[in-house]
């Protein structure tokens, strides 16, 4: 299930280490030892770590550096995100966990969040698989309560669409306190040698006939025909006709299309052009 986690609300001041570049803010320990918080305020000053990470890390395609660098330069720039890329080491010095984050304000009130917040479906933390699942929910409370205090301005944490499991390992966030996300998320496994012997296992029969049936509705106004669009123009001129088509039956229903600002369609069309992402 989907969750929200929150943390504690903290007003402690941001220690400022000699010397370090105004971009970057470091909280030497949490715990004594336990675990050392760095917090990135451009996802290009952690990029490389970020990249490294992500190719061993437990993460959804929503937490790669690709996805939310062109979110970034995108909707992110246009509604003038403020980023703030925790990275967490162990006492060893080892990348443990990044939070990507960002500081949001709702009625003047600062308060941190899940970077792309609103266009990922998905939101967690980047866990290295050695991650200690036993790890108390006073330790993840104190990295948190380390975020935070590295981010003066900040008075909370809200968190929503958080994963309770991130690639079948417990997301060490959902220790805290935390309530039920209104809508879950699901998945299913792809059964059968074909799609055809999947799709009859998952549909009843008059399921199926429905369908046939509005399949040769569809045929009486042209030909139909699946494909995959290769090349970039055609993954373009798809996905115009996606967001033209969605647009249409939003309007219908009288629903808000969260995909008709120009920012958020060059963030996709951006996607396609970035052959990393």
């Amino acid at each position: 299930m989907s969750q929200n986690a929150v943390s504690p609300t903290l007003d402690s001041p941001a220690p400022n280490p000699g010397g370090a570049p105004a971009h970057l803010s470091i909280v030497s320990s949490v715990d004594e030892t336990q675990f050392r918080v760095s917090v990135y305020q451009s996802l290009d000053d952690c990029a490389v770590a970020w990249r490294l990470f992500e190719s061993e890390a437990h993460a959804t395609a929503f937490q790669h550096h690709a996805w939310m660098n062109s979110w970034m330069h995108t909707v992110g720039r246009a509604r003038g995100i403020e980023p703030r890329i925790a990275l967490v080491r162990n006492a060893a010095g080892d990348l443990v966990m990044i939070l990507p984050l960002a500081i949001e304000r709702t009625f003047g009130v600062p308060h941190l969040i899940w970077l792309a917040q609103d266009e990922a479906d998905y939101h967690g933390p980047l866990i290295h698989p050695a991650w200690n699942t036993k790890t108390p929910h006073e330790e993840v409370g104190r990295i948190l309560s380390a975020v935070a205090a590295s981010i003066p301005e900040v008075k909370a944490f809200a968190l929503t669409k958080t994963l309770a499991k991130i690639e079948g390992m417990s997301n060490p966030l959902t220790a805290v306190k935390h309530a039920p996300h209104p809508s879950s998320g699901h998945a299913i496994t792809l059964a059968g040698e074909d799609y055809e012997t999947f799709y009859a296992g998952m549909r009843s029969k008059s399921t199926r006939k429905r369908d046939r049936q509005r399949r040769r509705r569809l045929e009486e106004t042209g030909t139909v025909e699946f494909s995959t669009p290769e090349t970039q123009p055609e993954q373009h001129a798809m996905l115009d006709a996606i967001l033209a088509q969605k647009a249409c039956w939003l309007k219908q229903r009288g629903i808000v299309d969260p995909f008709g600002s120009q920012e958020v369609k060059s963030f996709f069309h951006q996607l396609i052009d970035d052959q990393s992402a």
